[in-house]
């Protein structure tokens, strides 16, 4: 019996399926921030809290010392790729 099955329309559904079970996280560390003395280790702590996220099946992205322009940026779009 032939089977009409739109290849195209499975893969799709299934690609969404595993996003939407994918765990996401965002971690930002940044040591040097505008008007303040340096910090110590939030970079590092990041660093860690990135490792620790991936080794537990998270899909981390992880971004250090960035100014507050980008961070919101980078914030923003992974909003939008959290969203169902």
């Amino acid at each position: 019996m032939p089977r009409d099955i739109n290849l195209t329309f499975i893969d799709s559904y299934l690609i969404d399926i595993i996003e939407m079970s994918m765990k996401k996280a965002l971690v930002i560390g940044n040591d040097y921030h505008e008007n303040f003395q340096p910090l110590q280790s939030c970079v590092n702590d990041a660093n860690d809290v990135y490792d620790a996220l991936n080794a537990i099946g998270f899909h981390a992205l992880r971004e250090t010392n960035i100014p507050m322009k980008d961070m919101k940026a980078v914030t923003k779009e992974f909003i939008q790729c959290i969203q169902p």
